[in-house]
């Protein structure tokens, strides 16, 4: 890899992005990333592995700086991160990004939320320090392309801490020098397997990355130092991880258009078993067909797609997040693919487990190049065909069209925790966040009453 100071004009463009170099209608579609983060990370406030997180840093202890969203406790900030991170990954109900290779929000809110809670940030440079991070992302996954995930790497773990770094080093307005030195530190710190897919571990990696922007930035912050070209260098990032850096296109300060291609989720699974339950559920609309009515399903998918979900028997609801046959199934039997559908309970009920046995997951190498496609070839009793096809990739809503279907995902799950009036003035602050002096008030309106 020729040597280029990738490192350093990557750091440039963190320090020199402000909010006023930023287009307004960038900031409301960064609002709804953030009113559809902190509503999944409310629905996930509960799970073991929240809990589990919780208890581990109540055994540790340390300052009381940033809060967990609905849970009545302070952590210090780089702990702060790593519960609200994983809590909000929990139910792999969050939004996704192709560019980012990853999920970016979970990666990203939480390291800059517990900052700015600590350090007193106004709404606008919460949202003008994720706007930084989600670009620096996708212009290092865009380097990275699918090659680095298919090597076994989490994307949100690995380039999300790199985003994590960039949007804690903005917020903090560190100089470019500084910048540099938190990327190396949050270089070297950058790690995640997709092999954990299906465990604790995977939301784990989206709050490591959080985490690991924190303690990035206070670190260089100090004057902690480190390697000036942790991307480009002989032994760094890029070589290490098969990310090509000499692809990179460099945004220009306030460049951060890439917002608008973030990807929310309507089901509470992995992003790569949407597209099979969007056909399936195409065709049942078009044909009125129900479970009963269903011989054989048969699910055409990349290769990719099973890679990344390939768990065939899930006997959790966290497997089942990764089951295609499974995701299918209970779309076809219940139509409800909230959070509902993925307990322990719903995964190993047994109308499921024999409908299951129904549905085929092929791997078709011809849907490579379209990986996040899937078609569904349904036979019915009466030996009919009926087949549909969908894209999640190409399913890219205006700017109206999210802000009302993220409120009422944000409503769903979030008005049976809060009740209805509370989740109202919740909403209310996220929308007008951008004119608040601070984010406590929105911390706050988190906060589930006894």
């Amino acid at each position: 890899m020729a040597a280029k100071n990738y490192t350093q004009q990557i750091a440039g463009y963190i320090t020199a992005t402000r909010p006023d170099t930023i287009a307004p209608v960038e900031f409301e579609f960064a609002k709804v990333a953030l009113m559809d983060w902190v509503s999944v990370a409310l629905a996930g406030m509960n799970e073991p592995l929240s809990l589990q997180l919780i208890q581990h840093a109540e055994l540790l202890g340390g300052n009381e700086q940033a809060t967990i969203l609905g849970h009545d406790k302070r952590f210090n900030v780089a702990y702060g991160a790593l519960v609200n991170g994983a809590m909000s990954h929990a139910l792999d109900y969050d939004d996704s990004m192709m560019t980012f290779i990853g999920h970016p929000s979970v990666a990203l809110f939480p390291g800059i939320l517990a900052l700015s809670e600590w350090r007193q940030k106004s709404g606008l440079e919460l949202l003008t320090a994720f706007l930084v991070g989600l670009q620096t992302g996708s212009m290092i996954g865009v380097c990275a392309g699918f090659e680095h995930y298919a090597k076994g790497w989490h994307g949100t773990g690995t380039i999300g801490r790199m985003a994590s770094t960039a949007a804690c080093s903005n917020l903090l307005g560190l100089n470019q020098d500084v910048v540099t030195y938190a990327l190396g530190i949050g270089g070297t710190q950058s790690c995640g397997l997709k092999q954990v897919f299906g465990t604790m571990c995977k939301p784990l990696n989206a709050g490591g990355a959080a985490q690991g922007g924190v303690t990035a930035s206070l670190l260089a912050e100090g004057g902690f130092d480190s390697a000036t070209d942790i991307l480009e260098g002989a032994q760094g990032f890029g070589v290490a991880l098969t990310v090509d850096f000499d692809k990179l296109e460099l945004a220009q300060p306030g460049e951060v258009g890439i917002v608008q291609s973030i990807s929310h989720k309507f089901h509470a699974s992995c992003h790569l078993t949407h597209s099979p339950i969007e056909s399936l559920l195409s065709v049942m609309k078009e044909s009125g067909i129900v479970a009963g009515n269903v011989e054989t399903v048969e699910v055409n998918v990349a290769p990719f797609a099973i890679q990344t979900a390939p768990i065939m028997d899930p006997k959790t609801g966290l497997e089942g997040k990764f089951c295609i046959g499974y995701c299918v199934a209970n779309a076809l039997l219940r139509r409800d693919t909230g959070i509902a559908a993925f307990t322990d309970e719903m995964v190993n009920d047994p109308e499921i487990k024999k409908l299951m046995e129904k549905i085929t997951v092929v791997p078709t190498e011809r849907l490579q190049e379209n990986r996040m496609k899937a078609e569904v070839n349904v036979i019915t009793t009466d030996k009919k065909t009926l087949s549909g096809s969908f894209d999640v990739a190409d399913d890219n809503p205006d700017l109206k069209t999210r802000q009302e279907k993220i409120g009422v995902k944000f409503d769903s799950l979030c008005v049976p925790i809060l009740g209805q009036r509370q989740a109202a003035e919740l909403k209310n602050v996220i929308e007008t966040i951008d004119q608040a002096e601070s984010v406590v008030e929105m911390i706050r309106l988190c906060s589930v009453k006894s």
